[in-house]
């Protein structure tokens, strides 16, 4: 079902190009032991740590902790810049994050950004008409409050937390005044209404796409500080969101403690930096509202807030290695615009009239066939099955490693819905890339590997 909205807004024509730097943070370093950068209000002055005990929190296990699990706090502690502060109090953040006011030809995007592994933000690259359907609860609630889709129920989030999943009826009704936190999948119904920009229409980027996915909160919530294993392109269609993005290259030094899944176990309200050295650790600031876009690179670090009613879609694609010029001339052909100019098709294609290769939908529908009336899929049934749909690719062994997964332990059965999400089966990519390397199964989606990093299967989170 389509949303008619009103006040259509045209875009508007002769807008020259221009590249301008990302200013957020005031000039200036910290002077003194005492003082704490606040990232919130890009002040140099937040105050003098007085919330300090005679003792800090440690691990367990850790050699200088004691019984009741803490450390002495040293004077080193006490003076290290943003211990016990929020992510991002070590240092004021960088200025240069370069920001674009329209989407760019795919071929600049690529070429100077992409390949480049450089962020950029784009600004009021989303009318209004476009984001019409998504800003009015009563819309959403008409058109498709019967779709299911699953939620995170706390705010704040915790890896392997509460989740489940809700129809959107029944989630308009209740998160403006519960925790409740919607992470999904953009459901096909849905896909007439979100554009995919012209800047991802050629060169490979639509043939490399994994998923189209929408954030939905009240705002306030907190993401745990984290990496994706793919390129993210996150818009926000209404409210503001705060970005803290750190460049992949300081993984090891700040101490990723989460490689499972990427992330980082760290409290981003009060970072202990005798746990995560972020000493020297350059960051960016960035702030992305209702109509923005912004491109986080191939496993950049990134939290992100969320702030007022709250709506992000965001593309995850998988990392390319080359750009096809070629498939530029088809796109123009088919959909009537020139993707070497921006403005010419400046809303982009919505997402169901594109013919997407998405890997993850068809290894979700394979392994969800298992599936019972009541959603359930027995350990027997997987054990045995799973082998029979990829023969010589996963046998017994891999199969139970699979099902320990997706079930969490030695259960009798596991939901489907509930384990069989994006980001479940991001997270065990590892296993599955034995079966995306099948051509004639018709599941290739390699594990990324640039050669200056690991290669180990990462979360996929905002």
């Amino acid at each position: 079902m389509a949303i008619k909205c009103a006040g259509h807004l045209n875009a508007s024509a002769g807008i020259l190009l221009m590249l301008v730097l990302f200013t957020t943070c005031t000039t200036g370093a910290l002077s003194g032991d005492d003082v704490i950068y606040d990232p919130d209000t890009g002040s140099g002055d937040g105050g003098t740590r007085t919330d300090h005990t005679e003792t800090d929190h440690c691990p367990a296990n850790d050699p200088d902790c004691s019984a009741d699990g803490s450390r002495p706090i040293t004077s080193q502690t006490l003076t290290t810049p943003g211990h016990l502060q929020p992510l991002g109090s070590h240092q004021p953040p960088e200025p240069d994050l370069v920001e674009v006011p329209i989407f760019l030809s795919p071929e600049v995007f690529y070429e100077d950004f992409v390949s480049t592994d450089t962020p950029v933000v784009f600004r009021q690259v989303l009318s209004a008409e476009r984001r019409c359907a998504f800003n009015s609860d009563y819309q959403l609630r008409t058109g498709f409050g019967h779709l299911e889709l699953g939620v995170e129920e706390m705010k704040k989030e915790r890896r392997g937390g509460p989740a489940r999943t809700m129809l959107l009826a029944d989630f308009l009704d209740q998160y403006n005044t519960t925790e409740v936190y919607m992470a999904d999948s953009l459901p096909q119904d849905m896909r007439s209404e979100w554009h995919v920009p012209a800047m991802l229409l050629c060169g490979g980027f639509v043939q490399h796409i994994l998923d189209v996915r929408v954030w939905f909160s009240s705002g306030g919530t907190s993401s745990v500080l984290h990496v994706d294993s793919s390129e993210n392109l996150h818009c926000v269609v209404d409210g503001v969101k705060r970005f803290v993005l750190i460049d992949r290259a300081y993984r090891d030094q700040i101490g990723m403690d989460r490689k499972q899944d990427g992330s980082f176990k760290m409290d981003v309200d009060g970072v202990d930096m005798t746990l995560y050295n972020m000493t020297g650790v350059p960051w960016w600031n960035v702030t992305v509202e209702a109509g923005d876009c912004i491109y986080i690179p191939y496993l950049w670090l990134h939290q992100v807030r969320s702030y007022q009613r709250n709506i992000g879609i965001n593309t995850w694609w998988r990392r390319m290695t080359e750009f096809d010029p070629a498939e530029c001339d088809d796109v123009a052909r088919k959909f009537n615009c020139r993707t070497s100019d921006p403005e010419g098709c400046a809303a982009g294609v919505p997402l169901a009239d594109l013919s997407l290769t998405n890997e993850l939908d068809h290894i979700k529908a394979q392994f969800g066939s298992l599936a019972d009336e009541e959603d359930r899929i027995y350990k027997v049934d997987f054990l045995t099955e799973l082998p029979n749909m990829f023969p010589g690719v996963i046998d017994g062994k891999a199969a139970e490693q699979l099902y320990l997964f997706f079930s969490g332990g030695d259960t009798e059965y596991f939901y489907a819905k509930e384990s069989l999400t994006t980001d479940r089966i991001m997270q065990a990519s590892e296993e599955f890339s034995k079966i995306m390397a099948v051509k004639d199964e018709g599941l290739r989606v390699p594990v990324p590997n640039d050669g200056e990093v690991d290669d180990t299967p990462y979360h996929l989170d905002e």
